[in-house]
C-alpha cells in the first residue's frame, strides 16, 4: 500500500503555475498545428505575395514547426516552408517526409 501511495505521490502531474503553464504551452500548439493546416492550403497556388509576407511575419515559428519530432505534426509548416524555399511540390513532398533541414537551408538561400 505505501508503495502505491508513494507512486502516485512521485508520479503526479504538475501543479499550480507549471500546470497552468503546459496547458498553455498545449493550447500554443494545437494553435500552431491549425494555423499551419489552413496555409498549406492556402499556399498550393504559391501566391508570391502570400508567400513573401509568410516569411517576413511567420518564420521563425514555421521553421520552430517545421523542427518537430512528429511528422504529421511538422508536414504542414515543411510544405510552407518548402513553398517559400522555391523547392518544386513533388520534390517538396518526399522532402517533407523525413529532411526538415534542406527544407529550411532552402529558404535561407532565398
Amino acid at each position: 500500500m505505501a508503495k502505491n501511495a508513494f507512486d502516485k505521490f512521485i508520479n503526479q502531474g504538475p501543479k499550480g503555475a507549471k500546470k497552468k503553464e503546459a496547458i498553455r504551452q498545449e493550447k500554443r500548439k494545437i494553435n500552431q498545428r491549425k494555423a499551419g493546416f489552413l496555409l498549406n492550403i492556402l499556399t498550393g497556388a504559391r501566391d508570391p505575395q502570400l508567400l513573401r509576407v509568410l516569411r517576413l511575419q511567420a518564420l521563425p515559428s514555421l521553421v520552430e514547426m517545421a523542427r518537430w519530432k512528429d511528422r504529421n505534426h511538422a508536414w504542414d509548416a515543411r510544405m510552407i516552408l518548402g513553398r517559400i524555399g522555391g523547392i518544386e511540390e513533388e520534390r517538396l513532398q518526399k522532402l517533407a517526409a523525413d529532411n526538415a533541414e534542406e527544407i529550411i537551408r532552402a529558404v535561407n538561400k532565398r
